[in-house]
C-alpha cells in the first residue's frame, strides 16, 4: 500500500508528515515555509511512493482528500 502524507498548514510554516505503508502511524517529516510547498510535495511523493491519500489539517478543520 502507498503511504500517505499528512500536511499540517499554517500561515508561515507547514508541517509535513508521512505514515507508514500500512498507513497506520504518521511521523513528522519535515517543517517547511509555505512558499515552498507544491515543489516539496512534488518531490516527496515521488522519493516516498506516496500518495493515494492525504490528510490537511488546520487549526479547528480535518479533512482526508483520497487521490
Amino acid at each position: 500500500m502507498a503511504k500517505a502524507v499528512g500536511v499540517d498548514y499554517g500561515t508561515k510554516r507547514i508541517g509535513i508528515a508521512i505514515s507508514d505503508e500500512n498507513r497506520i502511524l504518521a511521523f513528522a517529516l519535515e517543517t517547511i515555509s509555505s512558499s515552498e510547498i507544491f515543489s516539496y510535495l512534488n518531490q516527496i511523493t515521488i522519493k516516498e511512493n506516496i500518495v493515494r491519500c492525504a490528510w490537511v489539517m488546520t487549526d479547528l478543520s480535518f479533512w482526508t482528500i483520497k487521490i
